[in-house]
C-alpha cells in the first residue's frame, strides 16, 4: 500500500484526488487550514482507517506540521495548498505571494526532512497568452500575466533550486469537473453553474474565440496517480504540461447547450460602474512612468507584454521590458536599468526596485535576463 500526504486536500482537486487514491488502496494524510470552510469535503472520509486529517496552516506552522508527520510512513507529498484564483490575484498580490511562497517553502523543507517525493501542481498560466505551441523545457515560453501565474513561476524555481532529488512539476490546464470541494470561478464550472441556475452565461466578447488548455479533473487525478506509481527517473525536477484538450469559450458553450434541453442565453460581460475602458495604446502610452510604485510598474509591464511592450530609453536605445518581478530595494541610479548580482534592476523615482526577467534591446531579439547578461550590455 502506498502512502501520500496532500496539502490543501479539501479543495477542488484534493477532495477528488483523495477519494480516488483511497479507492486504489493508498493511505492519505490530508493537511488543510480550513480557510475556505469546505467542511463538506470531509463527508464520508472521517472514520476511514486509511485517511488522516490534520488542520494546519502550512504557510505558518512548519514545526507543528513536522511534529504531526514525524512518524509517518508516507513516501510522497502532493502540495496543493495555495490561493488559486488567478483573476482575483490582481487585487491582493502581496497576500497571494506571501501565502503561496511560504507554504511551498515549508513543503520543500518537509519533503527534505522526511525524504518525500514532492509533486507540485503548477499551471499552464505561466505561459500567458501564447500564440504558438509551448514546450516545458524552453524558458522562452514563460510569460506570466497575472500575480497568480508569476507566483507559480517563483514556486517552480524554489523547487528546482532546492536541490531535492525527487521532485516533479505538473503544469495543469484550467481544471473543470465536479468534486466535494469544487470551485465555480473557472470557465467551464462557472458556465455550467449559470446554465443550471437559469442564468445567462456571461462572457467577455474578446474571450469568445480564444483557445485555452482545459484539464478534466478525472484526468488530473490519473496524472497524479501515474507519477506516484512510476519510476524514480521521471522525477528529478522534471516538468510536464498536463492537459485534456484546447477549446475556445464558444466551443465550451456549444457543448453546454447540448446538455440542457432548455434554451441557454449567452450575454456579453458588462462593464461595471467602477470599470474603465482601456486607453488607446500608443508609443507614448508604452513609456514607463517612474512615478509608479513597484507593484504598479510590474502590472503595467505585464499588461503590455508581449506586444507592444513597456519601454524605457537608455543610452539612446529603446529597451522593452517584457516581464518583471518584485525585488528588495537595491541601491542604484533611479530610472536606469543596472546590473546587480546577475540580475537586471530598475529603480523608480523613489529608488524602489523591480527585477527585470525578460528584455528586448532595440535591434536585438527578446531574451530572458539570465541569457541576456551572458554577453550583452545596455
Amino acid at each position: 500500500m502506498s502512502n501520500t500526504i496532500i496539502s490543501g486536500g479539501l479543495g477542488h482537486i484534493g477532495s477528488k484526488l483523495i477519494r480516488v487514491l483511497l479507492k486504489k488502496n493508498f493511505k492519505v494524510i490530508c493537511l488543510d487550514n480550513l480557510s475556505t470552510q469546505r467542511f463538506t469535503s470531509l463527508k464520508g472520509l472521517i472514520g476511514n482507517k486509511n485517511f488522516t486529517f490534520y488542520e494546519v496552516d502550512l504557510a505558518k506552522n512548519y514545526n507543528k506540521t513536522i511534529k504531526m508527520l514525524k512518524n509517518t510512513d508516507s513516501t510522497s507529498f502532493i502540495h496543493l495548498a495555495a490561493t488559486t484564483n488567478a483573476e482575483a490575484s490582481h487585487d491582493n498580490p502581496e497576500i497571494l505571494f506571501d501565502n503561496n511562497l511560504s507554504s511551498t517553502k515549508t513543503a520543500i523543507e518537509i519533503s527534505s526532512k522526511l525524504n518525500l517525493k514532492l509533486i507540485f501542481p503548477s499551471s499552464t498560466s505561466v505561459y500567458g497568452s501564447a500564440k504558438e505551441d509551448v514546450y516545458e523545457d524552453d524558458d522562452n515560453f514563460i510569460n506570466p500575466q497575472s500575480p497568480y501565474a508569476e507566483c507559480k513561476v517563483k514556486e517552480e524555481n524554489l523547487i528546482i533550486q532546492s536541490g531535492l532529488k525527487d521532485t516533479l512539476i505538473l503544469r495543469l490546464g484550467t481544471i473543470f469537473g465536479t468534486s466535494p470541494g469544487m470551485r465555480f470561478h473557472t470557465a467551464v464550472n462557472k458556465f455550467c453553474w449559470q446554465a443550471a441556475m437559469n442564468d445567462p452565461i456571461t462572457v467577455w466578447k474578446t474571450a469568445l474565440h480564444q483557445h485555452r488548455p482545459y484539464l478534466d479533473l478525472g484526468d488530473a487525478c490519473k496524472a497524479f496517480i501515474f507519477f506516484l506509481k512510476n519510476k524514480k527517473q521521471l522525477l528529478d525536477a522534471s516538468i510536464f504540461n498536463v492537459n485534456t484538450a484546447n477549446y475556445t469559450v464558444a466551443e465550451i458553450i456549444e457543448s453546454i447547450k447540448k446538455i440542457f434541453t432548455k434554451k441557454i442565453k449567452v450575454t456579453q460581460q458588462k462593464i461595471g460602474s467602477n470599470d474603465k475602458k482601456a486607453p488607446k495604446i500608443t508609443k507614448e502610452f508604452c513609456k514607463i512612468n517612474l512615478e509608479l510604485k513597484p507593484i504598479q510598474l510590474i502590472r503595467f509591464i505585464r499588461g503590455l507584454s508581449p506586444y507592444p511592450g513597456a519601454r524605457i530609453i537608455q543610452n539612446n536605445k529603446i529597451i522593452k521590458i517584457l516581464n518583471a518581478t518584485s525585488n528588495k530595494n537595491i541601491k542604484g541610479e533611479k530610472g536606469k536599468i543596472f546590473h546587480f548580482k546577475n540580475k537586471l534592476i530598475l529603480n523608480n523615482n523613489f529608488k524602489e526596485s523591480i527585477e527585470i526577467t525578460k528584455i528586448q534591446v532595440e535591434g536585438k531579439k527578446k531574451m530572458l535576463t539570465k541569457d541576456f547578461i551572458k554577453g550583452n550590455t545596455l
